[in-house]
């Protein structure tokens, strides 16, 4: 009877420390995954809120004012409503677990300010308002706050 030789092959305790490399290597991907997914939503909240600083100069101009004043994006008669706005401000908050905007106006300005995904520099809130900013702070805007911080 001829003997195995048992020396070709790989051990158990080789084999389980391939298995764990591997094991922590994915997980390193998965979490880069994960932040990489975070920042394009992040990016796509920044792009749908610079439409909306274009969508708000055009609505002034076609109507003269940013409509009746409030603190809700569901005010009744102000830009928020206006369909091509709340389409954009729909855009913004696609992605799944993002926060409703936060929407402040007057007749003469407004600002509108979401939750990122991700923060920005230690900035959790993103921001646009009429005077034409566009950027990330670090609080919710306030009530009848109309530009951002």
């Amino acid at each position: 009877m001829k003997r195995k030789n048992f020396s070709e092959g790989f051990t158990l305790i080789e084999l389980l420390i391939v298995i764990a490399i591997i094991g922590t290597l994915s997980s390193v991907v998965l979490a880069n995954l994960s932040s990489a997914r975070n920042k394009s939503i992040n990016a796509g909240i920044r792009s749908s809120f610079a439409q909306l600083r274009s969508e708000g100069n055009i609505y002034f101009n076609d109507n003269g004012s940013f409509g009746n004043a409030g603190n809700l994006c569901t005010t009744a008669g102000s830009i928020f409503t206006h369909p091509r706005f709340a389409q954009i401000l729909a855009s913004a908050q696609n992605a799944p677990g993002t926060p409703s905007p936060v929407c402040r106006n007057t007749a003469t300005a407004w600002a509108v300010s979401i939750q990122l995904k991700q923060p920005e520099s230690g900035n959790a809130f993103l921001c646009a308002d009429s005077a034409g900013a566009l950027k990330s702070h670090p609080t919710v805007l306030g009530s009848g706050v109309t530009v951002c911080p």
